[in-house]
């Protein structure tokens, strides 16, 4: 097959499987200045597909280099059996007790390739912070990991920081209890400063910032339609925007009016009803606007290949549907809200923490300090 045959093959597959004419477009002028560096290169061409050369074409030339279309191409070309696999970067090799740990916990808890990248990169920096320091895992002691994450954490936000201590604590939990090498429960010692991390209470909205809120929603177009309906969904049932992506078509039953939310934080599947508000954002994006996908997550990307939503784009657009009432808002302070609305309406505090779905009451009790209504009553009294 020619280079150019290739080319035209996989910008008709992208035609045919929905993908916006200026994507395909930029796709083609990508590629076929790919292909003239290529056969500048003097090789065959399928000897191009490949990692090393790619960072070659993108260091030779800069800006110009899309190379997300040569790695579509070599995606396409791999379904097809034309190549023997994409274009990936190559992942370097932990020791044998790393990898296997990776492994044995990608089978456990059934995580994404993201995660595990995240931790592969924490562990790599954390044996070689071991070798500089001549230590074994079986002579760490928790000094250790906090000078290691001292110098780690320095660099990025308290989220990731949170993170690298998640996955320390994991790595750690599997020395002890499976592999038997670390005496000391060094797991239970790796812990942030969340008095901290807790000491401001959460911000939500006042009533007439919600009422502004839901007085802006629209249902003009496609994107707007699915911006209401999650924002219906985070502020009358308190969910998180990751909960908001795993909901399924199949959780929602109109009939009854309720939705379930099959795995919270604390993994306990729940039942919610669904106020006749929320419902009827939800049917107008179902039918309006949600694409025709193999997919049954609810909310999708609104361009092809139309995949399940991600978290970080919900996020992104509930918090641009309150910043034009509260600059400062971000998504979470619809669930905030919710929380808000439940103690002022009476609740206690073992119900906000079931209807919040938090796994330990200490985060409810945050709570506690903006029920501001209460207070004036007790002050009134």
């Amino acid at each position: 097959m020619e280079f150019a045959q290739a080319v035209e093959d996989y910008l008709g597959w992208m035609k045919a499987n929905g993908y916006a004419d200026s994507t395909i477009l930029a796709h083609a002028k990508a590629l076929k200045r790919f292909g003239k560096f290529v056969e500048s290169a003097r090789i065959p061409w399928p000897e191009s597909l490949t990692y090393a050369f790619v960072r070659h074409y993108r260091q030779a030339e800069g800006p110009w280099a899309r190379t997300d279309a040569v790695k579509g191409l070599s995606r396409f070309l791999c379904a097809k059996g034309f190549v023997r696999s994409p274009i990936e970067k190559p992942v370097r090799k932990l020791p044998e007790i790393y990898e296997d740990y990776l492994a044995y916990f990608k089978n456990a808890r059934g995580v994404g390739d993201g995660y595990l990248d995240d931790a592969r990169r924490l562990l790599s920096a954390f044996r070689m912070y071991l070798e500089r320091r001549g230590l074994d895992l079986g002579r760490v002691e928790i000094e250790h990991v906090d000078e290691f994450l001292a110098g780690r954490n320095r660099r990025f936000s308290s989220s990731a920081n949170r993170s690298n201590r998640s996955h320390l604590r994991n790595f750690f939990k599997y020395l002890r209890f499976e592999l038997r090498i670390v005496k000391k429960d060094i797991a239970g010692l790796i812990v942030g400063a969340t008095e901290f991390a807790q000491r401001k209470p959460p911000k939500f909205l006042r009533p007439g910032e919600t009422e502004l809120v839901f007085e802006n929603l629209s249902f003009d177009d496609k994107k707007s339609c699915r911006q209401a309906a999650m924002v219906h969904l985070a502020f009358s049932l308190g969910l998180r925007p990751k909960e908001i992506c795993s909901v399924l078509l199949d959780d929602i039953s109109f009939e009854r009016g309720a939705i379930v939310i099959p795995k919270r934080k604390c993994d306990n599947p729940v039942e919610l009803p669904l106020p006749e508000a929320a419902i009827k954002a939800v049917a107008a994006y179902i039918i309006g606007a949600r694409p025709d996908s193999r997919h049954r997550h609810l909310f999708l990307a609104l361009t092809a290949p139309y995949s399940p939503l991600s978290v970080q784009r919900a996020s992104a657009e509930i918090t641009a549907a309150l910043k034009p009432v509260n600059p400062e808002a971000t998504a979470y302070w619809l669930r905030h809200t919710y929380a808000q609305n439940m103690l002022s309406a009476g609740a206690d505090i073992f119900e906000v923490k079931e209807m919040m779905g938090h796994d330990r009451i200490q985060s409810t009790r945050r709570y506690l300090q903006i029920d501001l209504q209460s207070m004036r009553r007790l002050f009134d009294g």
